[in-house]
């Protein structure tokens, strides 16, 4: 038991390690913990995961698998479907076509035989959520692309698993049980009944959380212990329904607007993180040499031809007619990495069908693996690359939303604009937003806090916010809702009308943003100076002009207010950070501007 208890702390260490360096490298977290998972497995041979965790191990994989594609239909949104419907559709239902077409090359190319071809088919159906949206993130594609590959790779993951469950048990326990139509017909009533159910088990979850009869610190228990036992019961009502039990679950309790769903959301994306990362360290480690080995230049080619033909094929056939452009169709073409769970299924059959003789599934878990090690590292470093070449991605990412429609925003959003930064002012108040929209600002008019602004608002250009308006609670609700969405330094707001330290009944900093400029500087000292005739002005910060220059120049009538970087990093002058723009930086201050000193004009280049 030590050992097993010192594996899953040296599992987790590496995952997360794994996660945190991809991020500072920018680089697809999932390279890197394939990598590590066969250094310590195969290649140094430190660690047998089949050995350490023996019966275990197949019951950690597959209940985390359960949960990974739990909280991947927790994701998907029904409303992300009024744009691309048509297209979404199609994709799903040209999954048989991909199972076709992957059967046919991994026969006439990849040498294999009918029942591996058959199977392996309906496992490479299977378009990783756990790749794709880490890579949507990194890509930050627009809406509609982006929903078209993660509603495929969230709801194929289920159905690609049912397909390799048909074939498996077509090619084994059906044809010694009797009627092969008698077992079909069971075999689709039982998914069929798995889907109604899970649909049911969610619809009751939704009622007790709504009338009150499960307290707010059972629910995420509650709902953790739903997704394990409704995966159980379906898994032993029809073999590997559980992937279907867990996703109808996952996407009917994302859809019911539950007033905790995103407390749920939240400790769902930390413990699925987790688990990616372990599951994938564990699957890479149990390669074996030997296993590798089987992969010889048909093997190779059967990789290419899903990469070249298949995916292409499949898209461009269940496209044709519908609303993405040409664009679009090229860039979901060449986008479908596998991840976690088409290994993790190949990991299930390939064995019980070397036991019944089939002897070329030998191959199954290595061709998985290549295909999943080629397509994350040849799509994850070209997705976004590909992705500006036909226009698909934002332009800038450092764009900033401002929140509340008042003059000094007004006048700040305009500076902003001014140095080619992409802004938005957000409000509930169509009236405030005019004199905005009418000097060809983005404006957003509606709640931010509602989920239609989740829709509605394109996050891709922004990736900083700052909360402007003269309610200090209102401030804080917007700051704590997306916290999760820019991270906690990219998000401030205004001051509180007096020193929140010695206020006990101020809003904890895990409750709001940080605060801009400090203590002193609330909304109205803000509306009070810009009303007596105090802007946002702009200059560039040079070697002979620098930081400190401009700061004995301007006095005590003039207010930093954030930095723009060289690179395009925005750097906000909040109460506790250090703040000191270099030079090439773009300085945003509010000033008095009957007062302001003259300097060189390369400042304002």
């Amino acid at each position: 038991m030590q050992d097993i208890i010192t594996a899953i702390s040296l599992i987790m260490v590496l995952g997360v390690a794994s996660q945190w360096v991809a991020w500072r490298l920018k680089i697809p977290a999932i390279v890197l913990m394939f990598f590590v998972g066969l250094f310590i497995g195969p290649i140094s041979g430190f660690f047998e995961p089949t050995v350490v965790f023996d019966e275990f191990f197949k019951p950690f994989i597959s209940i985390a698998i359960a949960i990974i594609l739990f909280e991947g239909g927790l994701s998907l949104k029904i409303q992300e479907l009024k744009e691309t419907k048509r297209a979404v559709r199609r994709m799903i239902v040209g999954a048989p076509l991909s199972w076709f077409l992957t059967a046919l090359a991994a026969h006439y190319i990849g040498g294999l035989s009918w029942p591996v071809s058959i199977l392996i088919g309906g496992i490479l159906v299977v378009t990783g959520p756990t790749v794709i949206m880490p890579l949507l993130k990194q890509a930050r594609l627009n809406t509609r692309v982006g929903s078209v590959l993660k509603w495929e790779g969230i709801v194929n993951d289920p159905i690609g698993a049912l397909f390799a469950v048909l074939a498996y048990e077509y090619f084994t326990l059906f044809r010694e049980a009797g009627s092969v139509a008698g077992n079909l017909s069971l075999f689709f009533g039982n998914t069929l009944i798995v889907l109604f159910a899970s649909y049911g088990l969610a619809r009751a979850v939704g009622w007790l959380f709504t009338k009150g009869f499960v307290p707010d610190f059972l629910k995420v228990p509650v709902i953790l212990t739903s997704v394990i036992a409704s995966y159980v019961m379906a898994n032993h009502l029809q073999h590997e329904a559980g992937l279907v039990a867990v996703t109808v679950l996952g996407v009917a309790l994302g859809n019911m607007r539950l007033a905790s769903i995103e407390e749920i959301r939240r400790f769902k994306e930390v413990v699925t993180l987790i688990l990616v990362s372990s599951v994938f360290i564990l699957l890479s480690a149990t390669l074996q040499t030997h296993q590798l080995s089987v992969l010889d230049f048909s093997g190779v080619m059967f990789v290419v031809a899903l990469l070249v033909v298949v995916r292409p094929l499949m898209v461009m056939t269940v496209t044709a007619g519908t609303e993405l452009t040409w664009q679009e169709k090229v860039l979901v073409s060449w986008i479908a990495p596998r991840g976690v769970v088409c290994v993790a299924v190949a990991g299930i059959f390939a064995p019980d069908m070397m036991a019944y003789g089939y002897e070329d599934a030998n191959k199954l878990i290595p061709l998985c693996f290549g295909v999943v090690f080629v397509t994350v590292v040849l799509h994850g470093f070209s997705i976004r690359y590909l992705g500006r070449k036909l226009e698909l991605v934002a332009k800038k990412e450092n764009g900033i939303m401002l929140i509340g429609a008042s003059p000094m925003a007004f006048d700040l959003a305009e500076v902003i604009q001014s140095r080619e930064i992409p802004v938005i002012v957000a409000d509930n108040n169509w009236h405030k937003l005019k004199p905005i929209r009418v000097a060809n600002i983005p404006t957003f008019y509606g709640e931010v806090l509602s989920d239609e602004a989740e829709h509605r608002l394109e996050f891709n250009q922004f990736s900083y916010l700052l909360a402007l308006t003269d309610s200090v609670a209102y401030n804080s609700l917007v700051c704590s809702r997306y916290v999760h969405e820019f991270g906690r330094d990219h998000i401030a707001q205004l001051a509180r009308r007096k020193d929140e330290d010695d206020d006990p009944n101020a809003y904890t900093n895990t409750l709001r943003g940080k605060t801009l400029v400090g203590e002193e500087m609330a909304f109205d000292k803000f509306s009070r100076k810009h009303a007596q005739g105090w802007r946002f002005v702009s200059s560039r910060l040079t070697e002979t002009y620098t930081y400190k220059n401009y700061m004995e120049q301007k006095g005590e009538n003039c207010i930093p207010i954030m930095a723009i970087t060289e690179s395009g990093k925005i750097i906000f002058n909040t109460k506790d950070s250090e703040y000191t723009p270099g030079r090439g930086d773009v300085l945003i201050a509010f000033m008095k501007i009957e007062q302001e000193v003259q300097v060189p004009k390369e400042v304002y280049k």
